[in-house]
């Protein structure tokens, strides 16, 4: 929309700059360099406010170029309708969206819909009430899959090790950190990104219930640079991390991140983990994240869960539990349908597989390639 301005109707309000191209191809070019220098100044306050500032820049060109007044109060108004107009347009074609793609049911409403440093942040509402958090339009939380993947990432291993202090990496809903809180001594969630935490504290209370339990902390920082610096030790840690679409999450599926978290764990210490797809001999992905894991623990177990549609997998250099525990507590949750890989099995369908490094992070192209063949398909 912008550039169709620049190009086609800017030229119309201008005379034929005959002998002037260099003087407006540099005022075309200063412009570019202030509407990105805004963009960087006032971003963190939302992109409504980066449009009213263009809005007001655009009308100030035109008086300048002495337009003349009933065009230019036409174009006032048009201005401050769209801009009156824009937040509800803004949600009503995200929620759209969402329902055409991820299919979600007809009525969804979108409750925010913002941008942060680091990604975009959208909440969304179904006609029932169910709510959905999603991270750069990737799904992270909604539905019964997402519930699932909490609780055998976090209700699971809590249930059976009833840790005294507990670490989750990455917020999203927050469920898996109140199902671990249920029984812990303390969780400490650690997340980047400060608008993920606002948006769960302010739409996932029902799920997360941040405002009722007393044993649970939020810390903002990046979870490699936490567990490089914190003294303390935990007896679980939980990843609640979006799939290595992005080399900044690849890195947290990489061999010297599970070996850093293993330096953080007590003895007996469990990590949890999600292995991001189907774990298989011919699924490349989810192998190199298991031989990662391999590298940093001595015992790991591989939970391939129907209704959670992945794997995970349970490290630790002891294990204070077994399969047929994990199986007990699969059943109590209401699964039915699960796949479970000891040790010794999970070492044989890793294979030649190599772990994830930080000099080596082609498995972002290759989860990005399947999600793109996914969509397709």
């Amino acid at each position: 929309v912008i550039s169709s301005f620049y190009s086609v109707f800017l030229p119309l309000l201008v005379d034929s700059g005959e002998g002037q191209l260099p003087v407006l191809y540099g005022v075309e070019l200063l412009g570019s360099v202030c509407g990105v220098i805004v963009l960087f100044l006032v971003g963190g306050l939302g992109l409504q406010t980066v449009f009213v500032i263009y809005a007001m820049g655009l009308l100030l060109i035109l008086t300048a170029l002495k337009i003349q007044p009933l065009p230019l109060f036409a174009l006032t108004v048009a201005c401050i309708l769209w801009l009156i107009l824009l937040p509800n347009v803004n949600k009503w074609s995200n929620a759209v969206w969402y329902m055409q793609i991820h299919n979600l049911p007809s009525g969804t409403t979108t409750l925010f819909s913002g941008y942060s440093a680091y990604q975009k942040v959208d909440v969304l509402q179904g006609s029932r009430g169910e709510r959905y958090l999603f991270l750069d339009g990737l799904e992270h939380f909604g539905g019964v899959d997402g519930s699932q993947l909490n609780v055998i990432l976090g209700q699971i291993p809590s249930q059976l090790l009833q840790p005294e202090n507990a670490l989750v990496i990455g917020a999203g809903s927050m469920e898996m950190a109140a199902m671990i809180a249920d029984h812990a001594g303390l969780v400490t969630t650690v997340e980047i990104d400060p608008a993920v935490v606002d948006a769960s504290l302010r739409y996932f209370d029902l799920v997360n219930r941040m405002s009722s339990l007393d044993n649970r902390r939020i810390v903002i920082d990046d979870a490699k640079h936490y567990i490089a610096n914190t003294s303390d030790r935990y007896d679980l840690v939980s990843t609640d991390t979006p799939a290595a679409y992005a080399i900044q999450t690849a890195t947290l599926y990489s061999a010297s991140f599970y070996q850093a978290i293993a330096a953080r764990l007590n003895p007996g210490g469990v990590l949890a983990a999600n292995l991001t797809s189907d774990f298989a001999p011919d699924d490349v992905v989810s192998r190199r994240v298991a031989a990662s894991l391999l590298t940093a623990f001595d015992e790991v177990i591989v939970v391939t869960s129907n209704s959670a549609g992945w794997s995970f997998a349970y490290a630790s250099d002891d294990l204070p539990f077994d399969r047929v525990d994990i199986e007990n507590a699969l059943r109590a949750s209401g699964e039915t349908g699960f796949i479970i890989f000891d040790t010794p099995a999970v070492r044989a369908v890793v294979g030649d597989a190599r772990p994830i490094t930080l000099d080596s992070m082609d498995i972002v192209l290759r989860i990005s390639l399947d999600w793109i063949q996914d969509r397709w398909n």
